[in-house]
């Protein structure tokens, strides 16, 4: 027993104990302490290595990001294309559309083919009349609604502020 009371005085007065938890004070103690436990790390070792850790996933992150935002305007572009090419093909259809009514109307008609194209366009005209009507009574109600932005900020700001300083 007085053997082991000599040993642990001697490590107290050179270092720390294998497996004490603490870190000596001196470089030299610490590589002593790091040779008896190779698989203890110093606290650079240990800051280095979740430095290197962060920075790696924050680059993995911003290279996924990056990815799925390439696929995500990929497809937004392919998408906006493709309606596009709809609305261009719809607008050939609805003339088509058009003209079959009006050939409708000219058999109603009696053959007279100015009075079928007539009435297809007295209807389109009263479809256009009304679409603008309702357009109008839209923009004219957006008007009753508030567009002060800053204001809201300032008063954002100020609820904040409030907050703080409780």
């Amino acid at each position: 027993m007085a053997q082991k009371d000599v040993e642990n005085a001697r490590a107290s007065t050179t270092g720390p104990l294998p497996g004490s938890g603490y870190v000596a004070s001196s470089s030299e103690e610490a590589r002593a302490a790091a040779a008896r436990e190779p698989n203890r790390r110093t606290v650079g070792e240990l800051f280095s290595s979740a430095t290197a850790q962060f920075s790696t996933l924050v680059r993995d992150e911003i290279q996924y990001t990056q990815a799925s935002l390439k696929h995500k305007v990929l497809n937004l572009g392919m998408g906006g294309v493709l309606l596009a090419v709809a609305g261009v093909l719809a607008l050939f259809m609805f003339g088509f559309l058009l003209h079959a009514a009006a050939a409708f109307f000219t058999m109603v008609f009696g053959g007279r083919w100015w009075a079928g194209y007539l009435t297809v366009a007295g209807m389109l005209l009263l479809i256009i009349a009304v679409l603008a009507l309702l357009g109008l009574r839209k923009l004219k109600k957006s008007g009753k609604y508030p567009t002060n932005l800053v204001g809201g900020l300032s008063k954002d700001v100020d609820a904040v502020k409030k907050g703080l300083s409780k």
